[in-house]
């Protein structure tokens, strides 16, 4: 090989090394802007995951004490129901010693006082049966009265709801007839 030859192919493996080397260059670059975009986007995700997760526990939080509510109202709501319930126990308990005590006193009156006793508790026990039926009956009439008067408000609305459609259409034809 002659010295140009040999020259050249020094030269040419020069340009070669060097336009490698740019390259090997580009690649890192590259490669750098890629981690470092990479890395934001992990970056982001676990920011967004922390935002996310933070609402969640918030929301978590929330529910939980809503719940802790609701199980104070309903404890508040048993603990009422007991102590009416107790009351009304210790008021029939109450009754029967009357009852009991007028019984035992019609017991030992004479066969006369004994049937108008039980004449008077059975007119007691006829008015309280007909104050239940006429009870039950009102509360029948108050619950048929308030789901007429929800059937009313329903109709009512749809009523309008329908009212609203029309007027909708008829605005939106005229709004068409103006327009064309």
């Amino acid at each position: 090989m002659t010295t140009d030859t040999a020259l050249r192919a020094l030269h040419d493996v020069q340009a070669e090394v060097r336009d490698l080397q740019r390259t090997v260059i580009a690649l890192r670059a590259a490669l750098e802007q890629t981690e470092a975009a990479g890395e934001a986007r992990r970056l982001d995700e676990r920011a967004a995951t922390a935002a996310e997760t933070a609402q969640l526990q918030r929301t978590v939080a929330a529910l939980r004490d809503e719940l802790e509510r609701e199980r104070l109202d309903r404890e508040a709501a048993v603990q009422q129901a007991r102590a009416e319930m107790a009351q009304e126990v210790v008021t029939l308990r109450e009754t029967v010693v009357v009852l009991r005590d007028e019984l035992e006193r019609a017991q030992a009156a004479p066969a006369a006082a004994v049937q108008e006793a039980r004449r008077q508790w059975n007119q007691e026990a006829e008015q309280l049966h007909a104050t239940v039926r006429r009870l039950r009956e009102e509360l029948e009439l108050v619950a048929a009265d308030r789901q007429q008067a929800v059937q009313r408000a329903e109709a009512a609305a749809r009523a309008e709801v329908a009212d609203l459609h029309t007027t909708i259409m008829t605005l939106r034809d005229e709004l068409e007839d103006r327009r064309g």
